[in-house]
């Protein structure tokens, strides 16, 4: 898969079309880093990634 190895940065990934692009780029293979303004959005992004069957465990929170 030529996604592997590849690594991108999505903004706003806690919710709407950041998390759906998050969670599609990583079931794609992609290395998805989501950007998110608090921890608890940051659990939110990587439950929601387990519940889709895609790993997601790196997270950005300010």
């Amino acid at each position: 898969m030529a996604e592997q190895g590849r690594t991108v940065l999505i903004t706003g990934a806690n919710s709407g079309i950041g998390l759906a692009t998050a969670l599609e780029l990583a079931r794609r293979g992609f290395d998805s880093v989501g950007s998110v303004r608090s921890a608890a959005k940051a659990r939110a992004v990587r439950k929601a990634a387990a519940e889709a069957g895609v790993r997601f465990e790196r997270s950005c929170s300010t």
